[in-house]
Parts: structure tokens; C-alpha cells; sequence
């Protein structure tokens, strides 16, 4: 005895497999597990496919693709210039592609290549771009980080208001993680602190 799913009549054995795959499934938090993108290729200039698209998906959410940018599933140039600034933030060899450390550290088992060299780093997730003139919670949090990084004078308060103190601060962050110096809290400084 059997029944039908679309046009493949399944026996008794594999129903019970079925149900028991699907039991699993939806136990295990159903389209979670299976969305979840492990990267498993080696990948570079020509490289076409899903875990290409993954990969756009990632580099345009942590802000070093352009927003213009759409995740095609082509590597070009584009992907390669920001998996090299994805490596410098994770201060791995800069190749510009997708090999066995840039694997491991987007699929979440390694964190790079100075683990443990995060100086300040808090779980406050920055999320916006920072300029002088900029005021709210999130300087009040950068300036804290910037005074436990020691990059503010201790005698600093801080006032959530981005003057030039802060500014200088954040050039002297930036210096130290090989970020260009602009002195704002951009997509590259904002990855940098929230590692």
C-alpha cells in the first residue's frame, strides 16, 4: 500500500522515511536549517553559481558591495574588490578570492586572522553611517569604544554629540585597522567595530 506525491506513488518504507525527514525538518526550525549557507568552493574571477550569489548576498549586507550593486552570481571584478576589503577587515592574506581561511570565516568557524585583537569590542551592533554633526546613541557607543580603545583622552566624556575629538579618535581607529582615514563612521569602519 501507497500513496501519491505528484506522480511517484511511494511504498510504506518511504513514507515512514518522508514523514520522518519532515519531522526532522520542521523540529529543527524548517526553512532555517535549510537556508543555512555553508560555502564549500573555492572561488574567483569567473566563478559563476549560488554560493557566488551567497557570497554578493553577505558582501552587500555587511556594506562593501555598493547597494547598486545586485548579487548576480557572477564573481567579476566587483565581488573581487570586496572580498579583499572583507579579508582586510578579517586581517587575512588579501587575494581577492574565496579560499580555505575566507571559507572559514564566513561560514562562522574562524574569526580571522588576529582573534582576540578586537580591542574594545562590545555587542553594541553600529548600524549608521557617523559624521561630525551626527549625535544620538550611537556616538555616546562609539565614543565609549573609542575611550576603551584608548583612543580618546581618558578625561574625555562621553556626550553622543561627533565633534572633532571623536573624529580625530576615529582616524586613529581607522590607522590601526588599515582603513582609509576619513575620520567618519562608514560601511568599512562600522564592520571594523562591530567585529
Amino acid at each position: 500500500m501507497g500513496f501519491l506525491i505528484g506522480n511517484t506513488k511511494m511504498n510504506s518504507f518511504k513514507k515512514v522515511s518522508f514523514g520522518v525527514c519532515a519531522a526532522a525538518f520542521i523540529l529543527l526550525g524548517g526553512a532555517q536549517v535549510a537556508s543555512a549557507q555553508v560555502f564549500t568552493q573555492d572561488l574567483g574571477i569567473g566563478s559563476t553559481g549560488t554560493e557566488v550569489t551567497k557570497l554578493q548576498e553577505r558582501l552587500l549586507a555587511e556594506g562593501l558591495l555598493a547597494s547598486d550593486v545586485k548579487a548576480t552570481g557572477y564573481y567579476g571584478a566587483l565581488t573581487e574588490e570586496a572580498v579583499v576589503k572583507f579579508q582586510q577587515l578579517y586581517t587575512i592574506d588579501m587575494t581577492g578570492t574565496v579560499g580555505p581561511k575566507t571559507r572559514a570565516i564566513l561560514n562562522g568557524t574562524s574569526s580571522g586572522g588576529s582573534e582576540g585583537s578586537v580591542l574594545g569590542a562590545s555587542t553594541f551592533n553600529f548600524t549608521q553611517n557617523l559624521v561630525v554633526g551626527s549625535t544620538g546613541e550611537e556616538v555616546t557607543k562609539l565614543q565609549e569604544r573609542l575611550l576603551a580603545d584608548g583612543l580618546l583622552a581618558s578625561d574625555v566624556t562621553p556626550t553622543g554629540y561627533f565633534g572633532s575629538l571623536t573624529e580625530g579618535a576615529v582616524k586613529k581607529f581607522q590607522e590601526l585597522y588599515g582603513i582609509e582615514m576619513t575620520g567618519t563612521v562608514g560601511p568599512l569602519t562600522r564592520a571594523a567595530l562591530n567585529k
